[in-house]
């Protein structure tokens, strides 16, 4: 596993389930990063944590999914929601957001992604992250576990929109791409932003050309 550079209390690594060969190591490396981030939320009663990364392509959206995933097949009730389509909602009451959710799977994970939210519009308003930040509170209540695939801090501002909304954020780096002043300066950006980051992970996985 790799390390960064960031302080360690920040850390958290874990490799591609894809070069995790046994179910045991898989399951080792999955509970040690649960572990890290909801262990943490749950002192602190908030459960809501962003996924993002320095740059595209880093694989956001996998790691979020697996983790997402992981917490269901264990009997936890989990949210996976694309940021893209929470803005879509951010003016809707919880109970509205809810049953627009969409059950995956036999087991307990819903989805709210943008074909779910498909025709509506946030509206513009001035308080975006203040209205963020409700409804995050709103739904923890309901689910147990909160999952947000946020976009890179470098494909714009929706991002820092997220960053003091939740619980703290994990930053995805990928192997041979990421740079280490990369992820620092996101480090860097988040907690200015006022925002906790909970550690790094390192996607190993070589995407297919």
């Amino acid at each position: 596993m790799n390390v960064t550079s960031l302080p360690k209390e920040y850390i958290s690594s874990i490799q591609s389930a894809d070069l995790l060969t046994t179910e045991a190591e898989r399951c080792s490396c999955l509970s040690g990063l649960i572990a890290e981030l909801f262990d943490r939320s749950r002192r602190h009663a908030r459960t809501s944590v962003m996924v993002t990364s320095p740059h595209r392509k880093a694989g956001v959206s996998f790691i979020c999914s697996y983790i997402a995933a992981e917490l269901a097949s264990r009997g936890a009730k989990v949210l996976l929601v694309d940021a893209h389509a929470l803005l879509d909602v951010r003016t809707l009451s919880s109970r509205s957001v809810t049953s627009l959710c969409r059950q995956v799977g036999p087991h307990y994970l819903w989805v709210l992604g943008k074909e779910e939210t498909a025709g509506l519009r946030g509206g513009e308003s001035k308080g975006r992250s203040s209205a963020i930040g409700i409804l995050l509170h709103e739904l923890e209540r309901d689910f147990p576990y909160l999952l947000i695939d946020a976009p890179a801090l470098s494909a714009g501002p929706d991002c820092e929109l997220f960053a003091t909304s939740v619980y703290g954020t994990v930053i995805v780096t990928r192997t041979n791409q990421t740079q280490v002043a990369e992820l620092q300066k996101t480090y860097k950006a988040l907690i200015a932003l006022g925002g906790r980051v909970l550690g790094s992970v390192f996607n190993a996985h070589l995407s297919q050309k």
